[in-house]
């Protein structure tokens, strides 16, 4: 049996999640998660979508983003084939890094969207390496990179 398709239309606002195979780690350290956030924002860039919150965990990862054409899924397998191709490389692996086809849910509630903000803060302040990884120079202008869709540059 086939799978609904995901709902996608401009303007739309989704959390998505994407987890590690069989609950592996998709992010082995800090370069790994610096590796993603170099790609998360040329994806961004690319397909003009604008990213409201983040948290990157050890085994799985949390996006609250708004895309103006109805390109989510486009974005999201662009993003982790390349984090994927990457962190195999980098630590010598091969198969599969994610597991099942991500979760999106499409976002109506502000309240919401505030409440996965404020949790995206929290758990990258609750972690002590994250904490020196954000305070890079160089990965804090990759973060300010991110929320600038393409159409404002």
């Amino acid at each position: 049996m086939s799978r609904p398709p995901r709902p996608a239309f401009p303007g739309a606002t989704y959390h998505i999640t994407a987890r590690g195979n069989n609950g592996e780690r998709i992010f082995g350290d800090d370069a790994d998660r610096y590796a993603y956030l170099v790609q998360l924002a040329k994806a961004l860039r690319t397909m003009d979508v604008r990213l409201f919150a983040y948290a990157l965990m050890s085994n799985h990862v949390h996006l609250a983003l708004q895309t103006t054409q109805p390109n989510v899924s486009a974005m999201v397998r662009w993003l982790h084939t390349r984090h994927a191709r990457q962190f195999n490389r980098r630590h010598g692996r091969i198969n599969h890094l994610f597991g099942e086809r991500f979760h999106s849910k499409v976002i109506t509630d502000d309240l919401y969207l505030l409440e996965l903000e404020i949790f995206s803060q929290d758990l990258r302040r609750s972690r002590k390496a994250y904490a020196r990884f954000i305070r890079d120079e160089l990965t804090r202008l990759t973060v300010t990179a991110r929320i600038v869709p393409a159409s404002q540059n």
